[in-house]
């Protein structure tokens, strides 16, 4: 087992330093948003080779990743075509005066690298036990189908509101989204609850868990929820749709 993560890590370095070569040539640190989304199908690629495990649990877990990855890298490409660096990284640029390529390295792409390999945990245990098929573990596909639909459907909803020019300044509040602020993030932590449901069902391998901990923390107090929300800060009607209605998980509006 120990080989076979060794080789799954030093896959997710050379695939780090590949895109932060890219990244250095085209001038943009945020390449590493688009890299993200593609990290996990990769890894599950990867991992398949080489404990050549491509039973019937393996195959889903690959397409549960692919769906999921293609989706957010071809969302975060649409934007990036559109729109010039993100403003994150712009900043973060301002504060190394000293090796910046080496600080761009370590504190976006290597730091990156290490969630993404933390972030396959679930994935790999699946792939390296090679447990066998459990019919239970549909539920865990039934969460993760019903995270998809319900992302998917917020983020439908928030373009349709966008793209209509007499929407603009309002705060989107109708949908999903009376219910919840961010029900895109409701649903992209249920997919990984639902990843993690389907490997713990199969494996019984209850660390399997960091997965979805893992996306849940970085969701809800590192670069989603938190982000967003201080775009929003000051912007008319915001501060009484954030009082009435749940940040996460859906629920009627307080009156």
């Amino acid at each position: 087992m120990f080989t076979l993560l060794s080789i799954v890590a030093a896959s997710v370095l050379i695939y780090v330093i590949i895109w932060f070569l890219y990244s250095q040539k085209i001038g943009r640190l945020d390449i590493a948003d688009e890299a993200w989304g593609l990290a996990q199908p990769f890894i599950v690629i990867v991992a398949m080779l080489i404990s050549r495990n491509f039973s019937i649990e393996a195959i889903i877990i690959l397409l549960l990743t692919l769906v999921w990855g293609y989706r957010l890298f071809s969302h975060i490409r649409k934007r990036h075509t559109k729109s010039p660096e993100d403003n994150r990284y712009v900043e973060m640029k301002k504060n190394w005066k000293t090796l910046p390529r080496v600080q761009a390295f370590i504190y976006v792409f290597l730091l990156q690298g290490t969630l993404m390999f933390l972030l396959s945990s679930a994935s790999l245990i699946l792939v390296f036990t090679n447990s066998g098929w459990n019919p239970l573990s549909l539920f865990g596909l039934i969460v993760w189908i019903a995270g998809f639909a319900f992302e998917a459907i917020a983020d439908s909803q928030l373009r349709t509101f966008t793209t209509n020019p007499e929407n603009k300044g309002r705060i989107m509040d109708r949908g999903l989204w009376r219910y919840s602020r961010h029900p895109n993030y409701f649903g992209e932590v249920t997919m990984w609850w639902g990843v993690f449901f389907f490997v713990y069902i199969i494996t019984g391998a209850l660390w399997a868990v960091v997965t979805p901990l893992i996306i849940t923390y970085l969701i809800v107090f590192v670069s989603g929820i938190p982000l967003v929300e201080k775009h929003f800060e000051g912007k008319p009607g915001w501060q009484e749709y954030k009082e009435k209605t749940s940040a996460l998980i859906p629920w009627p509006n307080r009156r």
